[in-house]
């Protein structure tokens, strides 16, 4: 999908961010569109999603990590496979790392800084 596609994995990620921002901007109506579309009540909805974690994008970063640490996603997952390999479940060995692409949340985080710094330029020159 990212080598045949990247215009389609650009805009899902994109279009992720922006909901997140959204959501984070209008709680409110954002829970009750949610929990209507859900087909759940608006409390329901809100108990359900307390405990959800949702990344930002700094965070995302970190845990598409492919340095080494061990609380990114590569290593934990390079953890499950030699488990799974010392108890015979599978037989090859994969580096999860390699099934990471971060590119795109940092295309994402570079050109969301730019245009808040553009943001920014309009409302100064506009003062």
């Amino acid at each position: 999908m990212v080598k045949n596609h990247p215009d389609v994995v650009e805009a899902m990620v994109k279009s992720i961010y922006e909901a997140e921002d959204y959501w984070k901007a209008n709680k409110d109506s954002a829970d009750k569109f949610m929990a209507e579309k859900m087909g759940v009540s608006e409390d329901s909805f809100k108990s359900q999603i307390g405990n959800l974690i949702i990344p930002d994008i700094d965070e995302s970063l970190t845990f598409f990590d492919t340095s080494g640490d061990e609380n990114s996603w590569g290593s934990v997952q390079n953890t499950v496979e030699k488990f799974m390999k010392d108890m015979d479940v599978i037989d090859a060995d994969i580096d999860c790392n390699t099934m990471l692409n971060s590119d795109f949340l940092k295309e994402y985080k570079a050109s969301s800084e730019n245009d808040a710094g553009a943001d920014a330029s309009a409302v100064s020159a506009s003062s």
